[in-house]
């Protein structure tokens, strides 16, 4: 050994105890720094549940602190995921060290060295304080969750506050009195605001010129569009109400799309000149947004009353709500902006919401009486009801004073209604393309008896159902006023799931776990189709065993496509195995024909008694296999019937298979002759026909049998082997066809059996006389 290596091994020896002393020394004090950050933590929360108990916060604050807590639950939830590894390195250095000594009966006690009783003292207080520090992250992280169950809570209860609060009766003078004088200080108000922007821009002539010119193109698009979709329909009227609904939603669509360009020019007109500025900003920006909406309606009624979706007092309800509801938004956005008074606020909620109620009302029972049995419409009879139902509320709820209630009701009505709507549209539109693009690998023949099923196109359909609902379903709880910070909460903890013991079920692991399963199973179909067309043709294997082997692959893949996918999912496949074997007790019997018919159809391809193309005759029938399943075999019958037949069945019972080794197969043809032909001539007549026909083999050799001397015939047997014995039926008509002419040529006849009648002459008589009885009275009932 040279003295470089001896200095580092002495060196090694030397600081190792020191090196480990001085790792148990900061992982003591470990503890003391996490239990000081999970204190401090602790303090932050007692000062936020003390805050709680205050009746002055008010939404924002409350959803304020609810963002401080999950900031603060996600810092103690990172500390305890760093304690638990800590502490399982702790407990499995205390299992390497074993169970201390214990004194034993009758052994002399040996006392544990001082230094591993040091070690194992230092690690067991470590451990417990480590334990202790566990203890305590998870009871801060509880501590959140009750926090912002309190948060909750205190919402709910303000919000409930809020729309149920009372407000003055719409019949109460001093309302109408103070929202006298407001709506004449905001009148002054808002013609001093014109006079201004007029003053203030030059071009504010030019400004409204533009926008005339805006609205007569859009006049314009909107009558040419209109026209065109109704030709379109008109074109062909027989067409469903899928297809009317698809071209309405494009048309609209499309006109919804060339608003919204115009309406975003004359908006950064107004910005550049100087129009729209930050005082006026949100006015404005809510103006337009809400003149696109109002055109929207128009538009999008227009074009389903013309495709028959909807009712013409449908189309009025429609174009009235979204004109009452742009105009009531405008007059509140207005308000905000110039500090009108609560009783303005009181009094328009009153007047919009009693005329929405009023008009819905009636409106919907005149659409009630007008439904009948003839056409779909998009909304169904019961759906006014419904509507006039609402009306009746908002009236009550405004004789009462719950002003609060009933615009919040109005609102979130306008608002779902206009988003269902739209997301109907969106749908039929996408569904017009999904049926394109199902129409370029879908072509059904007519000469075919199958049914069309088109499986793409609803695998497609239903694919694009589940996405819209899984989109709009968040978009949809903001429409109605959850806090979009909630939906997006919820909508992480759906998608990353939750935690049943050691299995995370979530949309996005299950969402893994069917692509997974999707793909391999694609790739499985793609390997089938190569090795089925591409690989297998160029051997010489049997097509029978490039059926089997093809679907033996299959089998493995799918088994593995549901192995992967199920793991990806997260489920441990051990613990899978150990749920299976506890049921495959129970699964034996309930499903032990199940079971059977499975191990037999693995039999049959394996072992191979009969294989696809075969011909068999069984107990059920006889015909040809087409399909060796899992389950039961098909076998189509020469009627083109099928039979389904238990792979049990096929291993249980007697199988007669005409091509179990090859397709060779004998013909036996009967021949009777009269018996004053030469019986050797006979023999040499068959024998030359059968030697003669293409399809009968050499070897083996045909054979005559001279079988028997008959009651008018000699009986002959012709025995022939044919190459196929698909064939038979063909062979052993040609074969009969030219025996036939050679018998003909040859003088030898065909004798067919004759029979003698004989009659005594006494039931002659009798017979004559009942025929003559029979004929005197039929003409004596004609006379």
């Amino acid at each position: 050994m040279s003295f470089r290596h001896f200095f580092l091994v002495t060196a090694l020896v030397f600081f190792c105890p020191f090196m480990f002393f001085h790792a148990l020394a900061q992982t003591a004090n470990a503890p003391e720094k996490l239990h000081e950050t999970l204190t401090e933590k602790q303090k932050q929360f007692e000062e936020l549940e003390a805050l709680f108990n205050s009746d002055s916060l008010e939404t924002p604050t409350l959803l304020e602190k609810r963002q401080t807590i999950k900031d603060l639950r996600a810092e103690v939830q990172a500390l305890a995921d760093s304690i638990k590894p800590a502490r399982d390195a702790i407990l499995a250095d205390l299992n390497d060290l074993g169970s201390p000594p214990q004194p034993v009966e009758g052994v002399p006690f040996i006392p544990e060295p001082e230094n591993i009783q040091q070690l194992r003292t230092q690690l067991s207080e470590q451990s417990s304080a480590f334990e202790g520090l566990a203890i305590q992250a998870d009871a801060l992280i509880s501590k959140s969750l009750r926090l912002q169950e309190r948060i909750v809570t205190l919402r709910r209860d303000k919000f409930l506050s809020r729309i149920l609060e009372k407000q003055p009766s719409p019949f109460a003078p001093e309302l109408w009195a103070a929202a006298k004088e407001n709506i004449e200080t905001q009148y002054a108000t808002l013609s001093s605001s014109l006079e201004t922007i007029r003053q203030q821009n030059p071009s504010y002539t030019a400004l409204i010129a533009t926008i005339f010119a805006f609205i007569a193109v859009l006049i314009l698009v909107r009558v040419l569009s209109l026209r065109s979709l109704t030709r379109k329909i008109t074109e062909s009227p027989q067409q469903g109400q899928e297809s009317r609904f698809a071209k309405a939603s494009l048309s609209s669509l499309v006109s919804m799309v060339i608003t919204l360009v115009g309406f975003s020019f004359i908006h950064q007109s107004f910005v550049a000149q100087g129009v729209i500025h930050e005082n006026n900003l949100s006015f404005s920006n809510q103006l337009i947004l809400l003149s696109c909406f109002l055109i929207f309606s128009f538009i999008v009624t227009a074009r389903l009353t013309v495709a028959g979706i909807i009712r013409p007092v449908t189309k009025f309800l429609s174009c009235f709500v979204a004109f009452l509801y742009a105009i009531d938004q405008i007059a509140l956005e207005f308000g905000g902006t110039v500090g009108a008074a609560v009783e303005i606020a009181v009094l328009q909620s009153y007047f919009v919401t009693s005329l929405f109620a009023a008009v819905i009302f009636i409106g919907s029972l005149f659409a009630f009486r007008a439904c009948g049995k003839g056409m779909k419409f998009l909304i169904p009879p019961w759906g006014f009801l419904l509507f006039a139902g609402i009306g009746v509320f908002l009236l009550a709820a405004n004789l009462f004073g719950y002003a609060a209630l009933t615009r919040m009701v109005f609102e979130r009505f306008t608002v779902l209604a206009s988003f269902l709507v739209f997301i109907l549209m969106v749908r039929s539109a996408a569904r017009s393309f999904l049926r394109q693009i199902d129409g370029l690998f879908h072509k059904p023949d007519p000469e075919s008896g199958k049914e069309d099923e088109r499986l793409m196109l609803f695998w497609l359909s239903l694919t694009l159902d589940l996405v819209i609902f899984f989109l709009c379903l968040p978009l949809a709880a903001g429409l109605i006023g959850v806090d979009w910070q909630e939906v997006q909460d919820w909508a992480a903890h759906a998608f990353w799931g939750f935690s049943i013991g050691n299995v995370n079920i979530s949309i996005a692991n299950m969402a893994i776990g069917l692509s997974v399963f999707l793909l391999l199973l694609f790739f499985t179909r793609i390997f089938q189709r190569v090795l089925k067309e591409k690989i297998l043709p160029k051997t010489r294997l049997d097509s029978s065993i490039r059926q089997s082997l093809v679907q033996i692959l299959g089998y493995l893949g799918l088994c593995v496509a549901m192995m992967a996918g199920v793991s990806a999912v997260g489920f441990d496949l051990s613990n899978l195995a150990l749920i299976a074997g506890a049921l495959s007790v129970g699964i034996g019997f309930g499903l032990q024909s199940i079971v059977g018919n499975f191990v037999s159809g693995l039999i049959l391809l394996f072992e191979r008694p009969i294989k696809v193309g075969d011909w068999v005759i069984l107990n059920s029938g006889e015909g040809i296999v087409r399909k060796i399943s899992v389950r039961a075999t098909e076998i189509e019958t020469f009627d083109r019937t099928s039979i389904i037949v238990p792979n049990s069945e096929l291993i249980s019972s007697a199988v007669k298979n005409w091509n179990y080794n090859d397709r060779i197969g004998r013909v036996i043809i009967n021949i009777g002759v009269s018996y004053k032909s030469d019986p050797r001539r006979v023999r040499e007549i068959l024998l030359e026909c059968a030697k003669e026909h293409p399809s009968v083999l050499s070897h083996p050799a045909t054979s005559v049998y001279f079988k028997d001397f008959g009651d008018s015939a000699l009986l002959f047997e012709l025995r022939v082997f044919i190459r196929n014995i698909r064939d038979i039926y063909d062979v052993s008509t040609d074969l009969r066809l030219m025996i036939w002419d050679r018998f003909k040529d040859e003088k030898i006849e065909i004798p067919f059996p004759q029979s003698d009648l004989h009659i005594s002459p006494t039931e002659f008589e009798r017979v004559l006389e009942l025929f003559s009885a029979a004929h005197l009275g039929k003409a004596n009932h004609g006379a």
